[in-house]
């Protein structure tokens, strides 16, 4: 028994700017995710990269190979409507986060990590004031609750 597939019948993909933010259309018509809610994402440029995905189709819609679209798919369809038990799972990751766990040598791999993970940290400490300990080794940290907090109330 073969799998069922969706085969393209579109010419185009656009990111079209509407309530609420930037739905697809496949020549001029509403893309469903897969729980038939309308794909409209929040800003612009994602709205144009799932556009470019569904138009990377040649003959048959693989899915694999539009990680933007599923990824929408499922904030839209679960994370939606589930958002206070993910923001709570989120929450609890970041208090194990690894960008907060360090090697302390070799020393070219110490200042990698500082160079690739503290912007991010620097960063959630700008925007949303989550300061995160950091800690080298792998020894259980504890992170200060309120920054755990601000994790879930932030967690979108």
């Amino acid at each position: 028994m073969s799998e069922w597939s969706m085969k393209r019948f579109w010419d185009t993909a656009s990111a079209v700017e509407v309530t609420g933010g930037f739905q697809i259309e496949l020549d001029g018509r509403n893309v469903k995710t897969p729980a038939k809610h309308a794909l409209i994402v929040p800003t612009k440029r994602l709205a144009q990269a799932i556009a470019a995905e569904w138009d990377q189709q040649v003959h048959v819609v693989n899915p694999d190979k539009m990680p933007q679209t599923r990824l929408a798919n499922s904030a839209i369809d679960k994370v939606a409507i589930q958002h206070s038990e993910v923001a709570s799972l989120i929450s609890e990751y970041g208090a194990s986060d690894l960008l907060c766990y360090r090697a302390d040598e070799p020393e070219a791999l110490v200042e990698r990590q500082a160079a690739e993970w503290n912007p991010i940290l620097n960063w959630a400490k700008e925007e949303f004031d989550i300061a995160l300990v950091l800690q080298t080794g792998l020894m259980p940290i504890l992170q200060p609750q309120s920054s755990l907090d601000k994790i879930a109330a932030k967690s979108y």
